[in-house]
């Protein structure tokens, strides 16, 4: 089953919400956000990712990866740096990922 809103938005009632009041509403838009996010918030989160790629995304895969790097980050910084390449490969083999980093497009 293709993973869902992997670059078109799910409903806003869906959207991962950030703790400082950015949202993502696809898999574009929250690799965009936690690489554009502060160190603090993208660690705030760790525990999170998982279940909104797990129950939202519905890709129970990749939510277990997300989850794997989470728990070993032990700082902002470096679960951005692990969570990139991650999130990106769907992307990617979407067709949509770019690489180096934020994708340019906007909500």
């Amino acid at each position: 089953m293709p993973m869902r809103f992997t670059t078109e938005p799910c409903p806003d009632e869906q959207a991962f919400r950030f703790q400082n009041g950015a949202r993502a509403h696809s898999l574009e838009e929250l690799r965009r956000n936690i690489l554009s996010a502060p160190p603090e918030v993208v660690l705030f989160h760790r525990e999170h990712y998982q279940h909104w790629v797990r129950d939202i995304l519905q890709d129970k895969p990749l939510a277990e990866r997300v989850q794997q790097e989470g728990q070993r980050a032990n700082s902002g910084e470096q679960l951005k740096r692990a969570l990139d390449p991650i999130l990106a490969q769907p992307l990617q083999q979407q067709g949509q990922g770019q690489s180096g980093g934020v994708f340019g497009r906007k909500r």
